[in-house]
């Protein structure tokens, strides 16, 4: 893949370029946690430092009517409705993490909170599909 030297950091994984004077900061990707049987392809990565989630659709059609769950833990959680999400490195939504919300109106802090999990929800041409991610290191399994 190609990247332009006047990028100001790489458009698929985040990584600043050498000549980048930007506070690009630190990006940690979302690991799949679970096996599902309906699962989107998608590519997740979050910036520690802008607090800015990027999220790329890796299937041929595009994602609509996506629900987002930040940190769910059973029911509860952080939320975020997104209309549609196209296919393409170049279509990648970019959201930042205090446009989530929980049940009682309260805002996503990244100050005080950590990002651990992310879950999407969304209508595709091919039926409903999921996807569950994780932040952080991969765990003993390799997951």
């Amino acid at each position: 893949m190609y990247v332009s030297s006047s990028a100001p950091a790489c458009p698929h994984c985040g990584r600043a370029s050498k000549k980048s004077r930007l506070p690009i900061g630190e990006t940690v990707i979302a690991r799949p946690y679970r096996q599902l049987t309906q699962s989107l392809d998608a590519f997740i990565g979050y910036n520690r430092t802008l607090y800015l989630f990027r999220i790329e659709n890796r299937d041929t059609f595009r994602w609509t009517h996506c629900q987002l769950s930040l940190n769910s833990h059973g029911i509860s959680g952080y939320d975020l409705e997104i209309a549609s999400i196209k296919p393409g490195l170049t279509e990648a939504a970019l959201l930042q993490s205090t446009e989530f919300v929980d049940a009682g109106g309260k805002k996503f802090d990244p100050s005080t909170d950590k990002v651990a999990t992310l879950d999407l929800d969304c209508e595709t041409p091919e039926g409903h599909r999921y996807y569950s991610g994780k932040f952080g290191p991969k765990d003993s399994a390799g997951r």
